[in-house]
């Protein structure tokens, strides 16, 4: 299992890409599996500055951010 962190979303056609950072493990080979956890607390709007989900205003999917 890995933990990591993604940020810069950058929309390339119908697909959603995304810088990411290994915080803990390691990626695996191959796919499988996977969850997403996003921290709603500091998803908040004005909490930081741009971003997705809302962090210090618009994001990807609309005026309010993903999940609104």
């Amino acid at each position: 299992m890995a933990v990591i962190k993604i940020s810069n979303p950058v929309v390339d056609g119908a697909d959603l890409l995304y810088t990411y950072k290994v915080i803990e493990g390691a990626m695996p080979v191959s796919g499988g599996a996977t969850a997403l956890f996003i921290d709603w607390v500091a998803a908040r709007a004005g909490v930081g500055r741009g971003g997705v989900g809302g962090v210090g205003g618009p994001g990807v999917g609309g005026p309010r951010g993903v999940g609104w």
